[in-house]
């Protein structure tokens, strides 16, 4: 009874608009001039009339009052306006609910706004890849029901960012993570210089940037009094300074006279490269080597003297006929991460006369993998270029191994040893190269020239061209890219090196951006790993350095992006580990050679 006389009260007459009553003397009036009224009482005519009635009807007792319907937004992340400017950060199919419908091509897309959503990729044929710049609008569509958001064909020409590969599009931010791993510490961007405030200009305002200088040159050094950084190591030449190129990027530099000169100096640079970002350029190199840019000069002007040529010719060095898994892949034949690489390359490794392995049944199928290389007969300036660069290669590797196991561990030999041979009867250092050329993509063609991977080796050595394409994934999920400096390696650790340091040297995840200029990218990554019978160990936090892990410990707290899954991380032999890997890569190749009944471990991967 209380509630319903609470309805009654919030429903009364005084709330609504009260209805017209006729006055007494209209109503005498009425009632006068009809000979049917009654002299009795004063009868009040009845009209139909729009205003709402004086008491509640039932249902609005019971029910109470309606309430407004809110409408929510069919297509929130536009914001109220109808179309937005987005970056592609993932393209791929989706297969709709109906029955026997084929499947559509969505993208993923990351909004001005910074937010992300999946939108529709109407039509046939298409040019999108990641950072492919698009058009996003709301709305239905007939062919994928449930998508709010569809891409306009045409619009901003579905170009990439200009100047990706060396700069952050004003759209792109950084990817959703798919794995975390324990935090280390990441670089300062003002590491890469000592005067991390350029001079004002002398154009107009010098005055007011002059002044905006010293406040923040007073800032700064109030800054690192406060919080000591690491230094990173710059091209400090006896002779030269850094260019002005080296000085935007955004990996460490590390010299490799200084490593000659002051190896103490050099482990420490290595220490903060190796934990921040797993990657650093090495420079100077022909400092200690001086036939170090000729034979760059030779092996990649040799190497575009082999590609220039037709694919019969190339074929007569085709993996197909090496059961050692050397010679040349042809464009789009080789796989990473499961899908195929827009790529055409030729496999080297080390060198063995003796290449009848496995020689009994009581040997590992791994040790295949050892034995003779493939040189063109067509380009015979190829085999003694390649020859003298795997030569520098292997002494620059062994150097840089031998500078690791110091920075990490005061026993450096547990790591020296599985590389090393400790006797000419000893299996070599399992030092794997390739020649690769990334030709340009032709319309319409998607993928990348090598996807989002991480070296499952020791150490690489990559040498590159100036045209770029390399990019790094920063431990936020940032992609950076790696320009290309003239007779300079990129270095960085695999998989070998992440399990043995128990997760401090961490191997970063990588990629190769399809090539879209007018001429071809080439490169020549070395790989040094252990031996193929070396079995890895990890080292116990009580084998580290505690200098080492005090400094790793000091961004307690931070997640560690990857797009890239766990490899294979197992204390295990080696051989096998670089089995699989190669296997699964060249599954022609071991179908040939091998097969199921003959290798249960190898071959591709079975879900």
């Amino acid at each position: 009874m209380f509630s319903l006389a609470a309805s009654f009260a919030r429903l009364t007459i005084a709330a609504r608009p009260a209805l017209a009553r006729p006055s007494l003397r209209s109503a005498v009036a009425a009632s006068s001039s009809s000979p049917l009224a009654s002299t009795s009482r004063v009868q009040l005519q009845h009209a139909f009339s729009t205003s709402r009635p004086a008491q509640a009807t039932l249902n609005q007792v019971t029910r109470g009052c309606r309430k407004p319907k809110k409408r929510g937004v069919k297509t929130p992340a536009l914001q109220g306006c109808y179309q937005k400017k987005g970056v592609c950060s993932k393209v791929y199919t989706v297969k709709p609910k109906k029955p026997n419908s084929a499947v559509r091509k969505v993208a993923k897309v990351k909004l001005s706004t910074g937010r992300s959503i999946i939108a529709y990729i109407p039509g046939e044929g298409h040019n999108l890849q990641e950072h492919s710049v698009v058009l996003i609008r709301g709305g239905r569509t007939q062919d994928l029901p449930g998508a709010k958001y569809k891409i306009v064909r045409g619009a901003q020409d579905l170009s990439g960012v200009v100047g990706r590969a060396s700069s952050r599009s004003k759209y792109g931010g950084a990817q959703e993570a798919e794995e975390v791993d324990p935090p280390h510490p990441a670089i300062h961007p003002l590491c890469l210089r000592s005067d991390p405030f350029p001079p004002p200009s002398t154009q107009g305002g010098a005055t007011m940037l002059l002044v905006l200088r010293r406040f923040t040159r007073l800032l700064w050094s109030r800054y690192s009094a406060a919080v000591p950084l690491t230094h990173c190591a710059q091209l400090n030449s006896a002779s030269s300074s850094p260019s002005p190129s080296i000085a935007r990027m955004s990996l460490p530099i590390l010299s490799y006279a200084t490593a000659r000169t002051d190896p103490s100096a050099f482990i420490q640079q290595l220490q903060h490269a190796l934990l921040t970002t797993g990657f650093f350029y090495l420079s100077d190199i022909d400092s200690v080597l001086p036939e170090w840019k000729s034979a760059w000069d030779d092996a990649f002007s040799a190497s575009a003297s082999f590609f220039a040529q037709p694919v019969e010719v190339k074929q007569e060095i085709g993996m197909i006929k090496s059961r050692h898994f050397r010679g040349y892949s042809a464009y789009g034949v080789e796989v990473t991460q499961g899908k195929r690489d827009l790529r055409e390359q030729i496999d080297f490794g080390p060198e063995m006369a003796d290449a009848a392995r496995p020689r009994s049944d009581d040997e590992p199928l791994e040790l295949s993998l050892y034995g003779p290389n493939q040189y063109p007969a067509s380009t015979p300036a190829l085999e003694p270029a390649i020859q003298r660069w795997r030569d520098l290669n292997d002494s620059i590797a062994r150097d840089l191994v031998s500078l690791l196991a110091q920075s990490l561990t005061p026993d450096p030999e547990r790591i020296v040893d599985i590389f090393i041979p400790s006797s000419a009867a000893d299996y070599p250092a399992y030092s794997r190269m390739k020649v690769v050329q990334y030709p340009p993509i032709k319309p319409g063609e998607e993928g990348a020239g090598v996807g989002s991977h991480k070296d499952g080796g020791g150490i690489t050595l990559l040498a590159q061209d100036q045209t770029g394409g390399l990019q790094v994934q920063t431990w936020e999920g940032e992609w950076i890219g790696v320009e290309p400096v003239p007779y300079a390696l990129v270095i960085n650790v695999g998989q070998v090196i992440e399990r043995m340091s128990s997760g401090l040297y961490a191997a970063t995840t990588h990629r190769v951006l399809a090539t879209t200029g007018p001429s071809p990218r080439l490169s020549i990554p070395f790989f040094y790993s252990p031996k193929l019978t070396s079995t890895l160990h990890r080292l116990s936090l009580t084998e580290i350095h505690p200098s080492l892990l005090a400094l790793a410990a000091q961004t307690e707290g931070k997640e560690k992006v990857s797009d890239v899954k766990k490899g294979d991380l197992h204390e295990e032999v080696f051989g096998r580990a670089a089995w699989r890997g190669i296997t699964r890569s060249h599954v022609d190749v071991w179908e040939r050679w091998y097969g199921r009944e003959r290798d249960p471990v190898g071959g591709p991967e079975r879900v």
